[in-house]
């Protein structure tokens, strides 16, 4: 019968690169949607443009 065996260091590098990789796969979501977040802002500016401008240009 075959055996696997697994040292503690390969169990702690399988350990640390799960880890990571579970870490850029929540870097991705969290930029995905700080992107979102921005280009619905941009939009509302861009929307408001005129109003903004008029509002800066009164004070």
């Amino acid at each position: 019968m075959n055996e696997i065996t697994l040292t503690l260091g390969e169990l702690g590098q399988l350990i640390v690169f799960l880890f990571v990789c579970s870490i850029c796969v929540f870097a991705i979501i969290v930029l995905i949607n700080i992107n979102k977040t921005v280009s619905k802002v941009r939009n509302i500016i861009d929307k408001n443009e005129q109003n903004i401008e008029k509002s800066f240009s009164t004070s």
